[in-house]
């Protein structure tokens, strides 16, 4: 079948328009990565992942999976049901999970938490993609190294500086009214209410969750050395 030039030429600017719309649909999403380190904890569990109600996969002992949403509010959640969490997904930023296991009456649950992103960065490499085709939307946006420039014939000089001692840690005591609620701090499980942790200084991500009530979630900040006490109400939903 042979096409004529003026076809091909009323054809361009259609393949244009729809090529620019796919662009800007692609740059309002963000990225959502999911991940379940190696645990021998319910090893043999696959936990669903709901993403707005709907199941977007099953996750096995060891993966992680990535996908794109359109920008906004969503809800994510694991077979532990009563565990949802409402996230805000920003154009183009990356929001990190864990998949945790948490021991049942007869066999374990799968639950969602926020993960620190650091720590999410540093597991990822050892786990294994839920599609081999799935790669890490770091991977895409890691900028190339720049050319450095000829080395001076004289280089400033370098100076040698004493470490000073290591920060102290902040003694954070967390409760909760109902109590007995896990910690999770900067996605990692700390206890239960009421305990009394040590933190380094700066900024921490604190999640306080009971079954059968909403999250209860602060950024906090924390000095060196300092103490702070929390008290959590959670409310039913």
């Amino acid at each position: 079948m042979k096409l004529s030039l003026r076809t091909l030429i009323c054809a361009a600017p259609a393949a244009l328009f729809l090529l620019s719309c796919h662009l800007a649909a692609f740059a309002q999403e963000g990225n959502v990565v999911i991940y379940r380190t190696y645990d021998s904890t319910g090893s043999v569990l696959r936990p669903s992942v709901y993403v707005d109600g709907k199941q977007a996969a099953r996750l096995p002992n060891g993966c992680y999976m990535s996908m794109r949403l359109a920008s906004g509010k969503h809800s994510f959640e694991s077979s532990m049901k009563k565990a949802v969490l409402q996230v805000e997904v920003r154009p183009n930023e990356t929001v990190y999970f864990q998949m945790v296991i948490q021991p049942g009456m007869m066999r374990g649950l799968g639950r969602l938490i926020l993960a620190n992103p650091d720590d999410a960065k540093a597991a990822l490499p050892n786990l294994r993609p839920l599609d081999a085709n799935q790669t890490l939307p770091e991977a895409a946006n890691t900028p190339s190294p720049q050319p450095q420039g000829p080395a001076s014939d004289n280089p400033p000089a370098q100076t040698e500086t004493e470490p000073g001692p290591p920060a102290q840690p902040a003694s954070v005591v967390i409760k909760s009214t109902p109590p007995g609620a896990d910690i999770n701090v900067d996605g990692k499980f700390m206890g239960n209410t009421p305990s009394t942790i040590l933190l380094d200084a700066g900024e921490h991500l604190v999640l306080v969750d009971k079954e059968g009530f909403k999250p209860w979630q602060r950024t906090m900040t924390v000095s060196p050395g300092g103490s702070l006490t929390i008290d959590a109400t959670l409310t039913k939903p």
